[in-house]
């Protein structure tokens, strides 16, 4: 008993560096990965059979790493076998994480470690945000430079994109919004003090957020905070009266005038760069349109196969160059979608199988009535609709390892008391 308990805190102290990593540097993630494959492969409390015949019994398993292996199918038919196999490698965790973490739904877990790891996260990415705007003040006080290191990518001081360190924002503040709503079952209510702080956290990554003018990430927050409202009410009233006073607050939100410029310049722009569109110009949204358009393109002629893996950005550099989207093709510009992407890459089998590990959490939250893994869940449809999350580190790395967490360690705490341990099924 002793060994294994000594094991389950290797395990959390591993967990937790693993969260406090994301947002620093996902080199360390790869370190962490390898550590973590390693203590699991040495524990001697879980047997053979629990590690190796066990993850491929589970339904959860099967769907999680069904696009890894398909990914692997699709070197069969790309023509950039190099770019595919270096997809394969930053995906890794796409199909390991699964599999150990199946184990773990055996072992014994309590919230006060859960919650350890929880804060691991917002502390990395509470630290994170501030040297990050440490950096661009320091930059903007030695002159040479104007606000916009304050913005977007000069915001970036950390090896991520903005839509990449704006997903991890955005699970932050749910994390913070539900401990404000007295929501959060892995620690006690807060004091006062402890509320106001948390408050003032909450704010903090809300400004962040704004200043990082990533569109998904914008889009996200709105959503989160829309959705635990909503849970909110829904525990005082009917879902008929929230269902009327969403239409009432959304006819109220559009007829008062109250659009998207609110969120940003870049939000502003939008309407302009449609209005007045061209191919040359190197604008976010035309360099997303042409993306999309461009993937598009590469789905329908290619339905049942895909162009395969590692081979979609090459493909999409060659459409852009025929159709004279000049600005993407300078920027090489992907397919910021990965329902799209998984469709061009892997054909409709693709788009199938990442629809369902995208529906995944939603269907196992309305199972086991988990609203923290329904709203994780939804962030990561917004995300994955507005980025390529399966096909690069820090989106496979970060959904991989939390929606593992959630399903079999956190899962598990849905109907027990706060001061209870946390036993398996």
């Amino acid at each position: 008993m002793t060994e294994k308990l000594s094991y389950n805190s290797i395990y959390t102290g591993l967990f937790c560096l693993f969260a406090f990593s994301f947002a620093w540097n996902l080199q360390i993630s790869t370190v962490l990965l390898i550590l973590l494959f390693g203590v699991w492969i040495s524990d001697k409390n879980t047997s053979f059979k629990d590690k190796w015949m066990l993850p491929f019994k589970d339904k959860r398993v099967l769907v999680l790493i069904s696009t890894y292996i398909l990914a692997f199918l699709g070197l069969l038919v790309t023509n950039n076998i190099d770019h595919g196999l270096f997809i394969l490698g930053v995906s890794t965790s796409l199909f390991v994480n699964p599999v150990i973490f199946t184990s773990f739904e055996k072992r014994t877990f309590n919230r006060k470690q859960i919650h350890f790891v929880f804060i691991s996260f917002v502390a990395g990415i509470l630290t994170s945000s501030i040297y990050c705007l440490l950096v661009s003040y320091i930059e903007y006080s030695q002159g040479g430079v104007g606000t916009e290191v304050f913005r977007y990518v000069g915001l970036m001081n950390v090896v991520l994109s903005p839509g990449s360190f704006g997903n991890y924002l955005s699970f932050s503040m749910l994390l913070v919004l539900l401990y404000l709503l007295g929501e959060y079952k892995f620690a006690k209510k807060p004091t006062l003090i402890q509320w106001i702080l948390a408050f003032l956290l909450f704010s903090f990554f809300l400004v962040m957020t704004l200043l990082l003018q990533s569109k998904a990430s914008l889009l996200a927050v709105i959503m989160i905070i829309g959705l635990v409202i909503a849970y909110k009410i829904t525990m005082l009233f009917s879902w008929k009266i929230m269902f009327v006073g969403v239409i009432l607050f959304g006819s109220f939100f559009y007829f008062t005038g109250l659009h998207i410029s609110i969120l940003g310049e870049r939000f502003e722009a939008m309407n302009q760069n449609f209005e007045n569109f061209d191919k040359k110009s190197q604008s976010s949204s035309t360099l997303r349109y042409a993306a999309l358009e461009g993937s598009y393109y590469l789905a329908y002629n290619n339905p049942f196969m895909g162009v395969g893996t590692g081979a979609v950005k090459r493909k999409l550099t060659e459409y852009y160059a025929k159709n004279g989207y000049d600005g993407a093709l300078l920027h090489k510009t992907d397919t910021h979608n990965q329902f799209l992407r998984s469709f061009a890459k892997n054909g409709i089998l693709g788009l199938l199988l990442v629809t369902i590990t995208f529906l995944l959490p939603l269907i196992l939250a309305i199972k086991t009535k988990s609203f923290l893994l329904f709203v994780f869940g939804m962030l990561e449809i917004v995300m994955g609709m507005t980025g390529d999350i399966f096909d690069s580190q820090p989106g496979i790395v970060f959904y991989t390892f939390t929606i593992c967490f959630l399903i079999f360690i956190v899962g598990k705490t849905s109907n027990e008391p706060t001061n209870k341990t946390i036993e398996s099924k």
